[in-house]
């Protein structure tokens, strides 16, 4: 973390093939930091083109980088029935689901919320979507961090999941 005199924070986050990053303003109040990222959740796909083809409900991934078409986490869901399928190094991915009304996507090196497109009623069956820059941030909505001994303590559900964590000034 970078806090800035001016409320402003920057974050950054490596970690393997996951690099990650925020940025946003923060307040402190009775000894809590409480951090208003700019990312909103949910956004990280952009629908760029639909179109009947083939069998099946197909999602197509379309980057410049190669490395971050696979793996991004497709749920397709009819009802209560939901099929998964991760997108293989083509950024490909096809279930058989009738009548599927809507499609979820999560990027497996990037967990944050996933990014929900209702098709129900859609005769088309083939989806591209493109990954936006919004990707690889994380989500920083009204995050508390408790302040103790000049270290932050909390932890964000879309970064650790519910695990603590300790932030350690250097």
């Amino acid at each position: 973390f970078r806090f800035n005199a001016d409320n402003t924070f920057q974050f950054m986050y490596i970690y393997g093939a996951s690099d990650r990053s925020a940025h946003g303003t923060y307040t402190v109040e009775n000894d809590k930091v409480i951090l208003h990222g700019s990312k909103t959740a949910s956004k990280d796909f952009e629908l760029v083109e639909e179109k009947r083809s083939g069998n099946g409900i197909t999602v197509s991934i379309a980057d410049e980088n190669d490395m971050l078409l696979r793996n991004v986490v497709c749920y397709f869901i009819h009802k209560k029935d939901t099929l998964v399928a991760e997108t293989n190094g083509e950024g490909i991915a096809t279930v058989t689901m009738p009548d599927c009304e809507e499609v979820q996507l999560i990027h497996g090196y990037f967990p944050d919320v996933p990014t929900s497109y209702k098709i129900k009623g859609n005769s088309n069956n083939f989806f591209q979507f493109a990954l936006k820059p919004s990707l690889t941030e994380v989500v920083f909505d009204h995050v508390q961090l408790d302040i103790k001994d000049g270290n932050l303590y909390g932890s964000n559900i879309y970064l650790f999941g519910q695990a603590p964590v300790q932030f350690v000034k250097n």
